[in-house]
């Protein structure tokens, strides 16, 4: 913060406060897509095993009719500065 006072007369003050302020910051996540079926949309036609234990640890083939784990990595970051101005004029009695 910046405070400017200015005696232009005897009685005329000019003040001047000046705010300034930047934020930056940043966030990174993924996302995990399970599919348990094939790329079919029969509902016979789903794959007969998936191993590991379904929580931790996923194992299923991936061929041309097995699109099973797609893992996508997604963020953003900002970086916004700001500028506050304020110019007063005050007269003395």
């Amino acid at each position: 913060m910046l405070t400017a006072d200015w005696k232009a007369t005897s009685r005329l003050v000019l003040s001047l406060n000046l705010i300034y302020s930047k934020y930056d910051s940043q966030y990174w996540n993924r996302n995990f897509t399970w599919v348990g079926a094939n790329d079919s949309t029969a509902a016979a036609n789903g794959r007969s095993t998936i191993g590991g234990d379904g929580v931790l640890t996923v194992i299923a083939p991936r061929n041309a009719t097995a699109n099973v784990a797609i893992v996508n990595n997604g963020g953003q970051s900002a970086e916004k500065t700001h500028l506050y101005p304020a110019v007063r004029a005050a007269i003395r009695v």
